[in-house]
């Protein structure tokens, strides 16, 4: 045993009855040895030269400072010496240094798993640091996709707008040209004014062909006006004018497209509709018009002139009441205007799925669908013109103006497939998008339409039905 004592006088050692303490002054510590009566002194002596000696060097000096921050490294130069059973060896400084160097088996054990641990940790980081670099390109390569999607159906959607403007100015331009060959042939044309008769429900609405006829046989008549004699101008001038006054002109149209813009995208759908009104006499300018509450969520843009706290209460079509109306003739003007887009899957009427694959020298695709309700002339359009072999149709197809797969008719529920290959070096998988998806259907896709039409003069609805058309 050794012990570290502050004491004022030096001896060599301490002989006791049955122990003696051996013991060196270093500075104003004292390191003491403990043995038995019987050991030898010599060698003792020896031994604590050694452990001052590797003491003074481990510590850089002994001192009571060291001594007590140090303790753990003391007991591990003096376990050196000093075994567990009482024994003490003689070694050097050289000795005990590469003592202390070596590692045990448990040592080495802990060192191997705690390096493991850390490799393991450093494969796990950089496995997790790969997955987070690949979620954050997929997401962006998603919103880039995504928003190439939305930029295609807004395009889309103001072509839709460009060219229901145009018809409107072209309608407008007709209506025109009439209204001054009118006023050129009201010399000879004598309209007595007339009424809607109220003693009976009547429909008040035909459609595009039964208008053209009407207008038609007012010009027919207006030039054999002119030959017939008076009776019978008279005759002819009442019928034409019981035409116009039993009838109001209601034309309703939307625009519907539906297309895929990669293999990796879902099937979007873009919808513009108007409804526009016109009528045969000034007392029926303001006459409400319900529509239905339909289910998609349509966005409506009334014109300035509508009252927009009636159609947003009762979806009741009605001019305000300072307003001039609705147009007088046969010329419909435009009352309310609405758009629909989306890519949810759920809410289309089909789901298509395009499986493209490039080759060394050709490219191929197989395209599958499957309807979610009835629909008519369903057709699917890949711009795609030359070099293509069909190699399987489930149906007919033609190439002029791309590859058009011609479907037909077809029930909820139904499937088919198509699959063709195009023999061009040039062409990428990109060049076979948009497929555009194309079809009929029994009634307006958006579910809009007329619910009733309601005289303001007197308590009485006149139920009617509606002619519309939908445009793929």
């Amino acid at each position: 045993m050794v012990w570290f004592i502050t004491i004022k006088f030096q001896v060599t050692f301490i002989q006791l009855e049955k122990i003696k303490y051996i013991y060196q002054p270093v500075d104003d510590i004292y390191v003491v040895l403990i043995t038995s009566i019987n050991s030898n002194i010599v060698e003792d002596t020896q031994i604590l030269q050694c452990i001052v000696s590797v003491l003074s060097q481990r510590l850089d000096g002994i001192t009571e400072a060291k001594i007590c921050s140090d303790v753990f490294v003391i007991t591990d130069i003096i376990s050196e010496f000093c075994n567990f059973d009482g024994t003490c060896e003689k070694l050097t400084s050289s000795d005990v240094e590469q003592n202390l160097a070596m590692q045990s088996q448990e040592e080495e054990l802990y060192f191997l798993e705690l390096k493991q641990k850390k490799n393991d940790a450093k494969k796990l980081a950089q496995q997790k640091a790969s997955e987070l670099s690949a979620e954050k390109k997929s997401r962006e390569k998603m919103e880039k996709q995504k928003g190439k999607e939305q930029r295609a159906i807004d395009e889309k959607y103001q072509e839709i707008q460009r060219i229901q403007q145009e018809e409107m100015i072209k309608m407008q331009e007709e209506e025109e040209r009439r209204r001054i060959e009118k006023e050129k042939k009201k010399e000879t044309i004598k309209m007595k004014k007339g009424g809607i008769t109220l003693g009976k429900q009547k429909k008040i609405l035909f459609d595009e062909e039964e208008e053209k006829n009407v207008l038609n046989n007012e010009d027919n008549s207006a030039s054999q006006e002119e030959e017939q004699q008076q009776p019978n101008q008279e005759k002819k001038v009442i019928k034409e004018k019981k035409l116009m006054t039993e009838n109001m002109i209601i034309k309703l149209i939307e625009n519907v497209s539906c297309s895929m813009y990669s293999e990796n995208s879902t099937c979007s759908l873009s919808l513009a509709g108007s409804l526009s009104v016109s009528v045969a006499d000034a007392s029926l300018t303001h006459t409400p018009i319900t529509i239905n509450h339909y289910e998609l969520p349509l966005k409506t843009q009334l014109h300035p002139q509508m009252d927009t706290t009636a159609f947003n209460k009762d979806h009741i079509l009605i001019p305000k009441t300072n307003a001039k109306g609705y147009a007088i003739g046969s010329t419909p003007s435009l009352l309310i205007k609405w758009s629909y887009t989306s890519t949810d899957n759920e809410s289309l009427p089909i789901s298509v799925t395009c499986w493209p694959s490039e080759e060394e020298d050709h490219l191929s695709m197989t395209i599958s669908y499957e309807t979610k309700k009835q629909l008519n002339n369903l057709r699917i359009i890949v711009p795609v013109k030359e070099n293509v072999i069909v190699d399987s149709c489930e149906g007919t197809y033609n190439t002029e103006d791309g590859l058009e797969w011609i479907i037909g008719n077809v029930e909820q529920g139904s499937t088919g497939a198509m699959e063709f290959t195009l023999n061009d070096n040039n062409l990428r998988t990109d060049d076979m998008f948009p497929v555009k998806i194309e079809f009929d259907v029994d009634q307006t896709y958006s579910g809009l339409k007329i619910n009733e039409i309601k005289l303001d003069s007197v308590d009485t609805s006149i139920q009617c039905t509606t002619d519309f058309k939908v445009f793929p």
